[in-house]
Order: C-alpha cells, then sequence, then structure tokens
C-alpha cells in the first residue's frame, strides 16, 4: 500500500511538472514569442541614390568642383537613401542640399560620407547643389563653380 501510494505520488508530481511543457515553453520560463505580421506583411523597398563630391580633376572630368552623377532620377513615393560622400584627396568639407525636398547633409569631410531616407510625395525637377561660400561676395560659391545637380522624380 505504501509503495502504492508513492507510485501515485511520484505520478501526480510528474503529470505536475510536465502538464506545463505542452509545447509553448520557449525554454527561459516564458511563452514562445507570437510572430507579428507574416509571409504577407511587406517592408518598403529602399533604393540607395549615392553622389559624390569632387574638387580635383579626374580622367574625363569637364569641371573641376563638380558631383558625380550630376542627374538622379526616382518615382513618386519611393523610397529612397541619399548617401552623400566627400572623395578622398579632396579639398575641404562640402555640403549637399536640396531645399525643395527637405534634404540638408552638411560639413561632410574627404573621405566621409553621410546619408538621409526620404519618400517624396511629387513629380517634378529638384535642384540639388553645394551651398558653400553662397551669398559670400569674395569666394564665388561652389554652386556655381558647378557643384550641382538634379533629381527628376517621376509619377509612379
Amino acid at each position: 500500500m505504501k509503495l502504492f501510494r508513492l507510485t501515485m505520488a511520484a505520478m501526480m508530481i510528474a503529470s505536475a511538472m510536465f502538464s506545463g511543457c505542452a509545447g509553448k515553453d520557449s525554454g527561459d520560463g516564458g511563452t514562445s514569442p507570437t510572430p507579428t505580421g507574416g509571409m504577407n506583411e511587406t517592408k518598403p523597398m529602399v533604393r540607395d541614390l549615392t553622389v559624390t563630391a569632387y574638387t580635383t580633376p579626374t580622367p574625363g572630368a569637364t569641371k573641376l568642383y563638380r558631383f558625380t552623377p550630376d542627374t538622379l532620377s526616382s518615382k513618386v513615393n519611393e523610397t529612397v537613401n541619399i548617401i552623400f560622400r566627400v572623395a578622398a584627396n579632396q579639398q575641404g568639407n562640402h555640403n549637399l542640399v536640396i531645399p525643395e525636398l527637405g534634404v540638408s547633409l552638411t560639413g561632410v569631410a574627404p573621405g566621409a560620407m553621410k546619408n538621409v531616407t526620404i519618400t517624396v510625395a511629387k513629380d517634378g525637377s529638384f535642384k540639388y547643389y553645394c551651398n558653400l561660400n553662397a551669398g559670400t561676395a569674395a569666394q564665388t560659391s561652389h554652386q556655381t563653380l558647378g557643384m550641382d545637380g538634379t533629381i527628376t522624380v517621376a509619377k509612379a
């Protein structure tokens, strides 16, 4: 009888212990996380648009101060990551601004980069340029020297 009671007690303890492990324990004492989303969940695609600033001659260049490329394209409601870099061994820091799109990447040193991710909600052509020395009579602005370009945003 004593053996029967011990066996029953052991079975009850074992049953209580294993009932909490019905496939939901994550091993850390909590329950397994429930996935939030699935195969149908989509994230917006982000496309990189890279612009590099140069202030020294390179083969085939027609301007000393320039952005390469000087034309970019996008579509309305497309999310783009604008990457602005200044090539190594260039002269001084530079900026890339697109006032109509609220973009201002400033103080980028040679060999460095900055970026901003935007989604353009309207179509059109928008100028981008380096605004250093703009509005000063003593020096020619970098934009006037050729450090500019255009991003064209087409209807989707």
